[in-house]
This record gives C-alpha cells, sequence and structure tokens, in this order.
C-alpha cells in the first residue's frame, strides 16, 4: 500500500482499525489483537468490517436488518409536525403553556400542531396525533373527540390564564383590527347574536376582535369575543383595558366599510387612536393634483413608486395617496371593462339588424341608434381617482409614510388572517357556548402564532415569492421515519426537500433529540 492515493494517505484512520485494499478499493475493519494459545503470544486479527474509503469521504456499512425486524418496522410522519413543535419550542410558546397551563398543556399544543399542519377539525387531532411522530414526543396522550371537547370547555374558563399568557407578547407598535364576525347559529351560546356583517350573512354570529404585534414582526398577540350584536367602535376601548394597555399604546386600524365621523368622534371620545380609510367620495378627500409634480411628498415602498397630498384638520391629518402601479393595474382593469361592453353593444347592434330584415326587429329607432360604442379616453376623464386612496388619521405624530406603512401592514396581516378563515369558520359554527369557544379560539390563537412565525422567516430569507406557508408544511409531511430495531431514524429525504432546507437553511432534528427528559405536565 505504499502508493495509496492522497485521501487514504490523508485518512486519519481511529485507532484499533486497518485499511484493506480490496480489488482496486479501500476498506477500514476493525484491528483485533488476540491471544494465540499453540504460540503463546498476541497477534493480529481482522474483525468486521467499518465501512468504506473514498475520494467523497468515509462511507459507514450499511446496517443488515433481519427480515423478522422488517415486518416489525413502525413508519409515521415526521417533517411538518416535528418542525411545528420545534418553531412552538424556539419561540417560547411551550414553556409559556407549561407555565399556565401545567397540567393540559401537552394536550394544547399536540392539538395545536394538528389545527396547523392538517388544519385539522376536532375530531381529527387523534389521528393526526397516532399517525405522527407527535405521539413518541408525548406518549399516550387522551385526544378522543369528547376529551379534546372537555378540554375546549375547561380552557373556556380559564379566560384569566388565557390573557396572562396573551400579554406576553403585548410588545412594540400595537394595531387593534375590526371585527372578524364568525357564524355561529347554536341557541345555546350566550353570545351568538344576530349583528352587524360586512358580508350581508344575517345569521347569528360572534364578533372577534383581534390585535396584532408589527415591530419586531407580524404577529397575533390578543383576541377577545363579542356577542355578535355588539358594535366594533364600542368594544374597542373594553379590549385595550382588558389587555392592560394604555390608549395611546394602541392604533385602531379598520377597513374602509367602518369610516363615519360617528365613529371617528366615538374613538377621539375614548382616547383611541386610529388609521381609517375614506371613501372616494369622501369631502374630506383633497383635490386629486394633476400632475404628480403637484403632489406634496414622494416616496418608494417595496418598489413602487407613492405620491401624497396632505390635508390637515383639527386633530387629525388627511393623506391622499396616489400609487403608479396601483393605477396602471386599475386602468387595465378598466379598459378591459369598457373593451367588453363595447364588445356586447356592438353583438347587440348586428342582432337588432339581422331581426330587422326579416321585419322582427326588438328596439325603437331611438334604442337602436343609441348602440355606440364607448369611448375609452372619454370615460377615462370621468376616473380622475383612480390609482388613489385617502386616509384619515389622528395619529399626527406620524408622517405620511409611517401612516401608509402601518395601513399596509394591516393588509398584509388581513391576508394571512385569512389563511385561517376556513379553520375559524368551520368548527366555530359548531361550538355550542360560550366556554368551548373561547377554548377553540385560543387553540387556534397559538396555531396561527406558528403560521406568522414561518411565513416572517420566509419572508426574512426574501423567499416569499417561491414559498409559502402551505408550500413548506406540504414538502416537510413527505419527511417520515423508521422505527427499526427499536430506534427512529429518518427515510431518505427527497430532492424538493433538499431544496427547499437548502434555500430556507433549514435542519431538521434529529429524532431521538425531541424526545423529552422531564416529565412535567400529566398530560
Amino acid at each position: 500500500m505504499a502508493d495509496k492515493p492522497s485521501f487514504v494517505a490523508n485518512f486519519k484512520r481511529p485507532m484499533g482499525t486497518e485499511i484493506k485494499l480490496i480489488n482496486g478499493k479501500y476498506y477500514l475493519y476493525e484491528r483485533l489483537s488476540v491471544y494465540d494459545k499453540e504460540k503463546k503470544r498476541k497477534k493480529k486479527k481482522s474483525g468486521k468490517l467499518l465501512g468504506r474509503i473514498t475520494e467523497d469521504g468515509f462511507i459507514p456499512k450499511k446496517e443488515k436488518v433481519e427480515k423478522e425486524s422488517l415486518l416489525e418496522i413502525e413508519n409515521l410522519e415526521y417533517g411538518a409536525t416535528s418542525y411545528l413543535y420545534q418553531v412552538a419550542k424556539d419561540t417560547g410558546i411551550e414553556e409559556r403553556l407549561k407555565k399556565y397551563f401545567p397540567s393540559c398543556w401537552k394536550m394544547i399544543l399536540v392539538t395545536v400542531i394538528a389545527v396547523a399542519s392538517e388544519n385539522a377539525r376536532l375530531k381529527r387531532v387523534e389521528d393526526v396525533y397516532i399517525t405522527s411522530y407527535l405521539s413518541q414526543i408525548f406518549k399516550e396522550l387522551p385526544l378522543s373527540s369528547s376529551t379534546l371537547t372537555e378540554l375546549m370547555k375547561t380552557l373556556g374558563l380559564m379566560r384569566k390564564e388565557i390573557s396572562e399568557y396573551m400579554r406576553e407578547d403585548l410588545k412594540g407598535t400595537i394595531i387593534l383590527f375590526d371585527g372578524h364576525r364568525l357564524i355561529n347559529e347554536s341557541s345555546s351560546n350566550e353570545y351568538s347574536r344576530v349583528g352587524y356583517d360586512s358580508r350581508r350573512r344575517f345569521k347569528s354570529q360572534i364578533n372577534l376582535l383581534y390585535m396584532f404585534s408589527t415591530l419586531p414582526e407580524r404577529m397575533p398577540v390578543y383576541y377577545k369575543q363579542y356577542s355578535g350584536d355588539v358594535p366594533d367602535v364600542s368594544a374597542f376601548k373594553d379590549i385595550v383595558e382588558d389587555a392592560k394597555l394604555k390608549e395611546d399604546d394602541v392604533t385602531v386600524i379598520a377597513d374602509k366599510g367602518f369610516y363615519s365621523e360617528e365613529n371617528t368622534d366615538f374613538l377621539e371620545e375614548e382616547g383611541l387612536k386610529y388609521i381609517i380609510p375614506l371613501k372616494r367620495d369622501s369631502t374630506l378627500i383633497p383635490s386629486i393634483p394633476s400632475s404628480i409634480s403637484l403632489y406634496d411628498y414622494a416616496f418608494i415602498y417595496r418598489d413602487r413608486s407613492i405620491f401624497c397630498k396632505e390635508k390637515k384638520g383639527k386633530g387629525y391629518n388627511v393623506f391622499l395617496y396616489y400609487d403608479m402601479s396601483l393605477a396602471n393595474n386599475e386602468t387595465n382593469d378598466f379598459i378591459t371593462r369598457v373593451n367588453k361592453k363595447n364588445s356586447l353593444i356592438e353583438l347587440k347592434k348586428v342582432k337588432e339588424e339581422e331581426r330587422r330584415i326579416i321585419g322582427k326587429g326588438r328596439l325603437t329607432d331611438k334604442e337602436f341608434s343609441s348602440l355606440l360604442p364607448l369611448n375609452i379616453i372619454d370615460e377615462l376623464k370621468e376616473k380622475e381617482s383612480i390609482g388613489t386612496f385617502a386616509i384619515k388619521t389622528n395619529r399626527t405624530d406620524l408622517n405620511q409614510m409611517q401612516v401608509y406603512v402601518l395601513y399596509k401592514t394591516r393588509c398584509e396581516i388581513e391576508n394571512g388572517f385569512r389563511a385561517f378563515d376556513d379553520i375559524l369558520e368551520r368548527d366555530a359554527t359548531y361550538m355550542r357556548n360560550h366556554n368551548s369557544f373561547e377554548g377553540f379560539q385560543f387553540i387556534t390563537h397559538i396555531a396561527l402564532q406558528l403560521y406568522f412565525s414561518i411565513i416572517n422567516f420566509i419572508s426574512e430569507k426574501g423567499l416569499t415569492s417561491k414559498y409559502s406557508y402551505e408550500d413548506l408544511i406540504h414538502t416537510l409531511k413527505n419527511q417520515r421515519v423508521n422505527k427499526i430495531e427499536n430506534e427512529w431514524k429518518l427515510t431518505k429525504i427527497t430532492k424538493p426537500t433538499k431544496t427547499l432546507f437548502n434555500d430556507l437553511g433549514l435542519e431538521l432534528s434529529d429524532p431521538a433529540s425531541l424526545i423529552p427528559n422531564d416529565s412535567s405536565g400529566d398530560i
């Protein structure tokens, strides 16, 4: 072996081993020292094969598995549920659940992960648990449908602990949303009442108010439910007090349909700050400049040019924004709609001409002569507000760009919030009482926190155009574990999973490392 290649010569051979050249390949074997009774001295003896030495490094020998052992192999989903569990640990969610819910934190956390990974209804949580590695991290949890129903009631009676859990997140800039209406027709739920619904669903519902933090990252931080007949504006003050915040710590950011002088006057009387978009026909909006050079300010927001005109009022400001990208999109949409109308007008005219030839015309001469195509330029002259929107705010401490960014943050959060609408709507319909819904909403709240933690992480990596939350979870579900000879081992990582890991810098925890050493919390 004098002429052995550099990758073999540079290989650091462990003590008690030897290298053998067999058929042009290099192998590492155990090297044993045994006593020779005949020669009455020790001699060298090769032991078992440890692996092969290659230019790419050392490749351990693959252990053979007995056929009997193959029949005993267990296979569980690992990637998605273990990753969500790791996020819960890293963000402190697990520790806080232990702190405030010591007797049932494991059941809460497993239910949350089932909801976050599978959009699971409560009756399917047990199935997710049994078929995933969660069943190994948390052994023998009672998660039947009836048990979880009781858990929801128990949690619902623990609003004090729920509030204390959520108050730990009340940091940074806090914004308050107008109500999220959840249909609930149960006659036994005291909060289920017919009330105002922007989607015009005249059914019994629950009014859910939500607070989000925007700094250091977007995150749902506090919620409270009200009966469906309670107007949002009258509930804002209550949720701020319930969260033990000062009025100046929170900014109400509502949608366009919320604005009225009565509502803003009421918020000001209550000492609350607000940022609210105005309808395009509002008299508060300053006149739209005929040229971008006539706006007061200009700035860049996410590679988009934004122009702004300011109008000061008594204790409030109105900002009129012009977004060139928005104007382009709205103009394209408007021209497309006008062209469709013109096509219908032309079709209607041709059909009438054909009927008149055979003496069966349906339109009067006046109606027929009015079938003229619309002039797109003339129509656009009536749409001077294209690309603009206006905001009224009593946050006079903020400039035009800060107001814009806060409002856009609400829009981004809303998009994420909609991702969980299906979960909120689906099970909320069947909650029969206030306590059950309170417990269910707390589960959903923590699932939302996991969701936002992950989309914030993807955003920090600059990969929101390539990966969504759903993409990540779907890909991770392909990663499974096998139990072979009483040891859990990861299955082969697929190419899409490797790509995702490389792009996001992810690495799954070793299965054995997730098994807790302590026994805190009985269930």
